[in-house]
């Protein structure tokens, strides 16, 4: 069980029963189960990409329905998963490529009605509902943590 985010490796260390990232050195070490497995990653990004670790704990403390969502939505930043919209669609803004099926997945916004993604996880309605009581899957997440580094990056 590994998952790079950048480059760091975060690992599960079976005889040890810790989770690990590293990046040829040791960067954290958090105990085996769902909450150490998320700090590993929370640490990988903060590694990375400090500012959008930082973006990503503020949005997961503001709405916590989103928060396992978000934390995935910035390793997709970290990963540069995002790739530009086609304007093949009204209102497409972004595609992003499916990670287990050819599929790649189109996120719509509208200034009325929020965001639209024809992933499974938005057209099945599993996305949990946030702010303005839309749906917000992981793309249209990782599509709003960039586009808030890149506004903050124009500001500084």
């Amino acid at each position: 069980m590994s998952q790079i985010i950048g480059s760091v490796e975060v690992t599960y260390n079976r005889q040890e029963k810790i989770w690990q990232a590293q990046n040829g050195q040791v960067l954290a070490v958090h105990p085996a189960g769902k909450e150490g497995k998320k700090a590993a990653i929370i640490a990988a990004i903060a590694h990375e990409q400090p500012q959008l670790a930082a973006l990503a704990e503020a949005a997961a403390a503001r709405w916590p329905e989103l928060s396992s969502r978000l934390w995935k939505a910035a390793v997709n930043v970290v990963n540069g998963r995002m790739l530009p919209g086609q304007n093949q669609y009204v209102g497409e803004v972004a595609r992003f490529e499916s990670l287990t099926t050819d599929d790649i997945w189109v996120l719509q916004w509208f200034p009325d009605t929020g965001p639209c993604c024809s992933c499974p996880d938005h057209e099945e309605a599993r996305a949990p509902i946030g702010p303005g009581g839309h749906r917000y899957c992981n793309h249209a997440l990782t599509y709003l943590l960039h586009h808030k580094l890149q506004e903050a990056a124009h500001v500084s």
